[in-house]
């Protein structure tokens, strides 16, 4: 239930500013506006303006406009273009900048050598005026990029903090109420139990004080027509443990190796995860033909491999809690990421 409430927190958290910028980009006003009718006949032809050239043409409506703007930034050569909220300012390859600006029903098409220049051409249009109620997301966008670009990439900053912090909160587990608290020292002695038991795990620990709990999953070979496959999947559970909050903070490694040789030659597969496994359930079955005298050909899994991580993890959480201590998968040690 805890991570559904965090996948639904992090979705709203991604759609809903962006669902607002979108809608105040699209539905508020835009950034200029004619003065009385517009451009004149003279406005018609190109005409020098400042250092650079004007020109505006008429058409039936805004949306014609902004297509015939789509048209004309695609008939230039141009090195670099950034169109916002219908606003399309661009750069020529051969040098000098561009402004194509659809508004009420006309195309205004501005060319400058620079860009300083070419916002002064604009101010200087007699037809044309700053709107005075300007839209918030395209006056951002089109006078501060750079602040805009840092404002998200901050905010995907803390976003990703309080994703991590988010799943080290879903994934706790506690101990049910009155469970007596064992000391740092006997939770220990109960880990290391474990590798006194025929199992293919082992407990060790690190020279932090840390405990590392890794499983060998599946080592196996076996032949088959034309070849022969290796496979290899470890479980590697690294635990920190806080004696002050008594809680065991875990971060989980998973590595799986697969190596295939056969008559076309060796191919190798690495993956490696690290994080918080929310749940991890795997089967695979390898077929294998077989001949027997008096059987004839046979085909029958000659590999089977099943992994839940809740079969694995689960004895351990048990021990921790029932020790009276928080289980707690992280993404890091490092507090303020990890929590």
């Amino acid at each position: 239930m805890r991570f559904l409430l965090l996948f639904i927190a992090l979705i709203l958290a991604i759609v809903m500013p962006i669902g607002a910028a979108i809608y105040v980009g699209a539905a508020g006003p835009g950034p200029y506006l004619l003065v009385d009718e517009g451009p004149g006949e003279e406005w018609l032809t190109p005409r020098n303006v400042g250092q650079g050239q004007a020109v505006a043409r008429r058409y039936a409506s805004q949306a014609e406009a902004r297509d015939a703007a789509d048209a004309e930034r695609d008939s230039l050569e141009t090195s670099s273009y950034s169109s916002t909220l219908s606003v399309t300012r661009y750069r020529l390859r051969e040098g000098g900048v561009g402004l194509l600006l659809p508004v009420e029903g006309w195309l205004v098409h501005v060319v400058a050598p620079d860009r300083a220049a070419l916002d002064a051409q604009v101010a200087a249009l007699p037809f044309l005026q700053a709107n005075p109620d300007p839209n918030p997301v395209a006056r951002a966008l089109d006078q501060h990029p750079g602040g805009v670009a840092l404002g998200i990439l901050a905010y995907a900053f803390f976003l990703g903090i309080f994703m991590f912090r988010g799943a080290a909160w879903a994934g706790t587990v506690k101990p049910a109420p009155g469970t007596p608290v064992l000391d740092a020292t006997q939770l220990r002695a109960r880990l290391l139990a474990v590798n006194g038991l025929d199992v293919p795990m082992q407990v060790s620990q690190t020279e932090k004080g840390r405990y590392v709990l890794t499983w060998v999953l599946d080592h196996a070979r076996w032949a088959r027509p034309g070849g022969m496959t290796f496979v290899s999947k470890v479980k590697r559970v690294e635990l920190e443990f806080d004696d002050a909050r008594n809680v065991v903070r875990v971060v989980e490694t998973t590595m799986l190796r697969d190596k295939d040789k056969g008559v076309t030659g060796l191919s190798a597969r690495i993956a490696l995860f690290r994080g918080v496994t929310i749940a991890e359930h795997s089967h695979k079955v390898d077929i294998g033909l077989n001949y027997h005298p008096s059987l004839g050909w046979t085909v029958r899994p000659e590999h089977t491999f099943r992994y839940r991580d809740s079969e694995l993890k689960g004895p351990f959480i048990q021990c921790v809690t029932g020790s009276g201590w928080s289980w707690r998968p992280v993404i890091t040690f490092w507090r303020p990421l990890g929590g």
